[in-house]
C-alpha cells in the first residue's frame, strides 16, 4: 500500500476541483486560458488543501523558480534594509519569494552569491553593487 504524502499534490487539487491535473497546472503557472468558473474551483481547492507548488520539482523540470534574488551591500544599512523590504513586498504580491543576501561590500563574495542564485534558477536577479 502506498503511503500518502502529507503535502497535497496537483492530483489532489484536481480531484477536489473536479478537473484534470493539467488544468490545475495551467492555473498555477498562468500558462493557458482556463475558464473563470474552473479557476474559481481550482483556487478554492488549493486554499482548502493548502497546496503549494514544489519549487525543487519545478527546477528539476527546467522551469524557473518563482524566486527573485536580491543582493545588497549591507542589510544592516537602513537604506538597503528598506529597499529590500519594498522589493520583497512587491514580489510577494505577485506570487514570488525573495532570496535576499548581503555582499558585505565584497566583490568576490558578491560574485559567489550571483553564481549561487543562477544555480538556483531564480526568475530574476537584482544586484545593488557596492561602490567601495
Amino acid at each position: 500500500m502506498k503511503k500518502k504524502s502529507s503535502m497535497p499534490t496537483v492530483a489532489d487539487v484536481a480531484r477536489l476541483a473536479g478537473v484534470g491535473a493539467i488544468t490545475v497546472s495551467r492555473v498555477v503557472n498562468g500558462t493557458s486560458y482556463v475558464s473563470a468558473e474552473k479557476k474559481k474551483k481550482i483556487r478554492a481547492a488549493i486554499n482548502k488543501l493548502g497546496y503549494r507548488p514544489n519549487q525543487a520539482a519545478r527546477i528539476l523540470k527546467g522551469q524557473r523558480a518563482r524566486i527573485i534574488g536580491l543582493i545588497v551591500p549591507d542589510l544592516a544599512d537602513l537604506f538597503f534594509g528598506k529597499c529590500a523590504s519594498a522589493i520583497e513586498d512587491f514580489a510577494s504580491a505577485r506570487g514570488y519569494m525573495t532570496l535576499i543576501v548581503a555582499s558585505k561590500r565584497n566583490q568576490e563574495f558578491q560574485e559567489n552569491e550571483v553564481a549561487m542564485m543562477i544555480g538556483q534558477k531564480v526568475a530574476g536577479l537584482i544586484i545593488v553593487p557596492s561602490l567601495e
